[in-house]
This record gives C-alpha cells, sequence and structure tokens, in this order.
C-alpha cells in the first residue's frame, strides 16, 4: 500500500502528492477540475460501500478520474467492485495510473471503464489528446482525435490531419500534451 502523503497545491490540499501532480498537469492545460467533488454508497454485490473518485472534469469532458498508483491488474477486488458500481450509477471512471508522463505504446496504460447499455467495458490505452486544427483535448484510444472536436476540422485532410495525432514513439505528437506532463513531473510542492 502507498503511503499517503498530503500534498498542497493552489491552495488545495490533496490527499496524494501524486493526485496533486495531475492537478499540475490539468491547470497546465486549463482544463476544469472538481476534486473529490461527490461520494456516495454504491453496491457491490449485495452490500454498499462508500466510494468517492479522485476528479470530475466537467464538460465538454464530462468525465469521472479516479488516480491508482498501479496497473488496473493489480487493484484490490474491491477497488475494482467500487469502480464498477460507480460507473454503472454514474457514468464512465478514466483510470490513470502512476505519475503523469507521456505513455510509450507498450508501458503505463490508462483504462476507461464505461457500461455500454448494461455491459460493462474496460478500454486500455487511453491518452491525452489533442485536435491539431483547433486544439481541442480529449482521451481516446492511442491519442488520435478527441471526440469532442468537431469532425468538420478533419474531413477533408483526413490523412495528413491524422499523421499528426498517430503516436510517434515519443507517445505523443502534442507539444502541448508534453510540456503539461512536464509540468506535472517537475512541480516542486
Amino acid at each position: 500500500m502507498i503511503q499517503a502523503k498530503p500534498t498542497i497545491f493552489n491552495g488545495r490540499q490533496f490527499r496524494l502528492r501524486m493526485e496533486a501532480r495531475w492537478a499540475v498537469f490539468f491547470d497546465f492545460l486549463h482544463i476544469e477540475y472538481l476534486y473529490e467533488p461527490a461520494w456516495d454508497a454504491v453496491k457491490v454485490g449485495w452490500a454498499y460501500v462508500n466510494y468517492k473518485p479522485d476528479y470530475f472534469l466537467p464538460a465538454p469532458l464530462a468525465l469521472w478520474v479516479e488516480i491508482k498508483p498501479r496497473h488496473i491488474d493489480n487493484l484490490s477486488y474491491l477497488e475494482m467492485l467500487k469502480t464498477i458500481g460507480w460507473t454503472k450509477e454514474y457514468g464512465s471512471i478514466l483510470i490513470l495510473v502512476g505519475q503523469p508522463q507521456v505513455p510509450k505504446t507498450n508501458s503505463q496504460e490508462h483504462y476507461l471503464v464505461e457500461d455500454r447499455k448494461g455491459k460493462l467495458v474496460v478500454t486500455d490505452h487511453m491518452w491525452w489528446c489533442e485536435c491539431p486544427k483547433c486544439g481541442t483535448l480529449g482521451v481516446e484510444h492511442y491519442g488520435g482525435i478527441p471526440a469532442a472536436c468537431s469532425t468538420s476540422h478533419y474531413t477533408e485532410e483526413i490523412t495528413d490531419l491524422f499523421d499528426n495525432v498517430l503516436p510517434d514513439p515519443d507517445g505523443h505528437k502534442s507539444q502541448r500534451i508534453k510540456r503539461a506532463y512536464k509540468a506535472a513531473r517537475d512541480e516542486k510542492f
């Protein structure tokens, strides 16, 4: 178990330094976030347990976020059940694994847990991404074009645009996202 190290960033106390580093990442990219905004008792089998996701990212992302220190395969059974219970009640949860860093194809992974018409779906390799035309940010499988981006930006130039957003060996082509990862790693608390 990771030892909690409360950390203050921008006047707010975070329970874990890792959570504060993700706040730096969000701030750098001007992504609005609410830290631990809600908790509820979620159904886990026949019982109810309290659960509070680490972040909520309001529209246009409209996404719950949970920060985990280790790979999803190493989470406790109860942690996974709580995540599933929340997803069924309130919507998708993005699980960000570890410290903010540029993902590599076969390294640190982030996951999106969704309830699609009663069926639980877990998608791996969810990467932060940015439209090179308009700067819209999102989280997509291996990056790419954010779903919130207007399709009119890339219908005519689909080949050129995808060449600009598909992952390179460094994980991202977006310099802005790379700088956000660096800022989060380098922050002195």
